[in-house]
């Protein structure tokens, strides 16, 4: 009986100790990182890859056939635009500019002289032009006078006298001459000067002849008309130039104008200039070889502005329009943007593609973009203005629809809300959040609906 009771107590201790309870695992409440829905602007941009392009290819042509006096660019070298490419010879085109300019400023001091009228000392010396024809006119029809009519008489006679001494002087002559006293030469001489006496004596004939007889019609027409001529211009002088006169020289200054203008195009002609800012290419023409229009003198590559060439994902072509305004990133020439604007996409993808061609114009002023390098154009489809944004990090991925942890009474709470445009750090809320929401961002990975967690201090 000692024996059985002794067993029996030894059961009931073994049954007690198997039956001793172990002390309850704690766990840890999840720590995490939260941040406010705010609101603000967002931009949703689409990013395309391609490379550069040159803008335009010009082949500088000579515009007139000369010989080459100087080549002054080589392959490669950069230039402005009006920088001299080629110098063509130009002296006969400077011969004809000359000409030109010497022409237009005879039109223009005609012209002035027109405008300005004739000048005081000028008419006086018309007026007195004028009083000399009538006086003449007057003196020829009044006839001689009676002392001028003596005169021619007695230049008559004397003359009378003159041709009687030589013809009797001539009869000694001969008479000597045929006795062999004087020589034939003696004879010649005597002989001349009765025919210069008779030829004064029929002049002095005549002279008094015509006076006695009064001017003939004749020269009293010509007189008149003399008169009226000297009148005529003095009065033209006092009225000034027509207007038609006027209008006529400014014809002739304007025909001068145009002329020295196209003198000066061929002249200009001679120096064959760069059209844009670029690269030389090519250089076509050597020093004392005939330039021809034929024959292209350079090659300039324009990168003024350069093409980014690209290509559109379909889902982005409808909502792009030519003259958006993107930014195009070229890692080869640093980190900042230049300014693009669109000016083609092609409506239509080529064949096998989903995407669609798209040119954007890239300024390049300090010339450190190159036709082939390789960039990134940034483009905007679309912009809001304060709107709920909620951060990209709080995005999370659950049976292949985007979600987000919202904290609430130290909870973390599922959520699933309608987003919209997407920036590069924030995503617009359509629905499902609202403005001073804790989403949580950093630490949701483990989470579940209605977990208990702990906020980040700082962050409340």
């Amino acid at each position: 009986a000692l024996a059985l009771c002794f067993l029996l107590l030894f059961s009931l201790w073994g049954g007690c100790n198997n039956n001793q309870v172990e002390p309850e695992e704690i766990e840890e409440v999840p720590v995490v990182e939260v941040e406010e829905i705010d609101m603000g602007d967002i931009r949703e941009d689409v990013t395309i890859t391609g490379e550069l392009s040159a803008h335009l290819e010009i082949q500088v042509m000579p515009e007139i056939a000369e010989e080459v006096e100087e080549v002054a660019v080589k392959a490669g070298d950069m230039v402005s635009k009006g920088d001299l490419l080629v110098r063509l010879s130009a002296r006969d085109q400077e011969l004809q500019l000359q000409e030109a300019q010497a022409a237009l400023r005879g039109a223009q001091a005609q012209l002035a002289e027109l405008k300005a009228g004739t000048r005081d000392q000028e008419i006086e010396q018309l007026r007195q032009s004028l009083r000399q024809a009538q006086a003449q006119l007057a003196e020829a029809k009044a006839g001689p006078r009676e002392q001028e009519l003596e005169q021619l008489r007695e230049t008559l006679a004397k003359a009378e006298r003159s041709r009687n001494q030589a013809q009797k002087e001539l009869e000694r002559v001969e008479q000597l001459y045929q006795e062999g006293y004087v020589s034939s030469q003696e004879l010649e001489q005597a002989q001349l000067q009765v025919d210069v006496a008779e030829s004064d004596y029929k002049s002095a004939q005549a002279a008094l002849s015509q006076a006695e007889e009064g001017p003939r019609r004749e020269t009293i027409e010509t007189l008149e008309a003399q008169v009226e001529q000297a009148r005529a211009a003095l009065s033209l002088a006092q009225e000034g130039p027509r207007r038609e006169t006027v209008e006529a020289a400014e014809a002739q200054a304007e025909q001068a104008r145009v002329a020295l203008e196209r003198a000066q195009d061929y002249y200009d002609k001679t120096r064959i200039q760069a059209p844009v800012s670029g690269r030389v290419a090519m250089v076509g023409l050597e020093v004392g070889e005939r330039a021809s229009p034929e024959q292209p003198a350079a090659l300039v590559v324009d990168i003024e502005t350069l093409y980014f060439e690209g290509a559109l994902p379909e889902g982005a072509v409808g909502r792009v329009e030519t003259g958006i305004t993107g930014e195009v990133y070229v890692p080869a020439v640093g980190r900042d943007p230049f300014a693009g604007v669109i000016e083609e996409i092609d409506l239509v993808a080529p064949q096998g593609a989903r995407s669609y061609p798209v040119k954007i114009s890239v300024e390049n002023p300090e010339g450190l973009l190159r036709g082939g390098m390789y960039a990134r154009a940034e483009i905007p489809v679309e912009e809001r203005e304060q709107v709920p944004l909620v951060p990209l990090g709080a995005l999370i991925e659950i049976d292949g629809e985007e979600k987000v942890y919202v904290v609430e009474d130290g909870q973390a709470l599922l959520r699933e809300p309608l987003l919209g445009l997407r920036g590069e750090e924030y995503v617009e809320v359509l629905e499902g959040l609202s403005p001073q929401d804790l989403v949580i961002v950093r630490g949701q990975e483990h989470l579940t609906d209605g977990m208990e967690v702990e906020v980040l201090e700082g962050d409340l």
